[in-house]
């Protein structure tokens, strides 16, 4: 009886293996495919983004308005892509975050000029 039970202990374990390498797999492809799903998006907005599909807002008064916090007006341009749409304060929250990219075109930009 003893070596039976140690048999059966055995065969269970391996079945547990078994299921667990199973699920884990199946983890691993839906992780992958949602990856894909997301890259593939991201190049879609991308691409959108870069045939100007983003907008400059303006206010009802005709002011442009902040394309990061949609409140604060407009103080910023973004080099090279030239877009106007940033206020003091988000682009000092944009560099404290490292995110040095456009909110319109999503571009990468260098500086961004005070106007006046």
């Amino acid at each position: 009886i003893g070596l039976a039970t140690v048999a059966t202990v055995g065969i269970l374990s391996s079945i547990q293996k078994d299921k667990i390498i199973e699920d884990q797999q199946q983890t691993i492809e839906e992780r992958d495919e949602e990856i894909n799903y997301l890259q593939k998006r991201r190049e879609a907005e991308e691409e959108d983004a870069f045939k100007g599909k983003g907008k400059e807002l303006v206010n009802e008064n005709g002011e442009n308005v902040c394309s990061v916090c949609l409140l604060g007006k407009v103080t910023k341009v973004l080099v090279p892509c030239g877009h106007y749409a940033v206020c003091s304060a988000c682009i000092t929250k944009l560099k404290a975050y490292n995110d040095s990219r456009c909110p319109i075109c999503r571009r990468k930009f260098e500086k961004a000029i005070m106007v006046y």
